[in-house]
């Protein structure tokens, strides 16, 4: 009697939807500010931000060339667009931006076909399979995107939620000891 909906879209949006009870939880990134004291929130994974770029680059500098080549820009209004921007700015490169898109994997595309580098969560790999495309790791520290379950603490469906969670970690813990 469990209806489970899985969705795509903005972790911005899932937290909304899970404090006015629409939804009983989410599996959203960590939100940049402090959660409302109705809601929790648990991690279950962490990606660390790369610099991708068609394999041409392979010895490249990451800095040089988000300097040079044109940029591809991960969606600015997600939460992962912005750290991505604090970076940037962080390290005072203005990038010559080409496209903004909030999908990892036509931005792999993209980087395939040699029309920009772009920065993105780690987990653009799973595109990787026959693409022109290699990461490089960032020259300085960036927080990475951190994704996790989050519910309201006074939720109905409790333990279900509480099951929920239980199952995301093993789920999660399984990924991770694949990598």
């Amino acid at each position: 009697e469990i209806r489970v909906n899985i969705s795509s879209g903005q972790s911005s949006d899932f937290h909304a939807q899970v404090e006015k009870g629409a939804l009983d939880a989410a599996i959203a990134m960590e939100p940049s500010f402090a959660l409302s004291k109705v809601m929790e929130w648990h991690l279950l994974s962490e990606e660390p931000f790369v610099l991708i770029a068609a394999r041409r680059h392979e010895e490249a500098d990451p800095h040089l060339l988000l300097e040079r080549e044109p940029f591809i820009r991960y969606h600015r209004e997600s939460w992962a667009g912005q750290q991505i921007d604090a970076y940037l700015r962080q390290n005072n490169i203005v990038p010559r931006e080409r496209f903004e898109l909030a999908s990892t994997e036509a931005i792999t595309r993209l980087v395939h076909k040699d029309l920009g580098v772009a920065i993105v969560p780690s987990a653009w790999n799973q595109w990787q399979s026959g693409q022109n495309v290699i990461s490089l790791p960032l020259k300085t520290p960036c927080k990475p995107r951190r994704f996790g379950l989050i519910w309201l603490r006074s939720s109905p469906r409790l333990q279900l939620v509480e099951a929920f969670l239980n199952a995301a970690i093993t789920t999660y813990d399984k990924d991770a000891a694949a990598r």
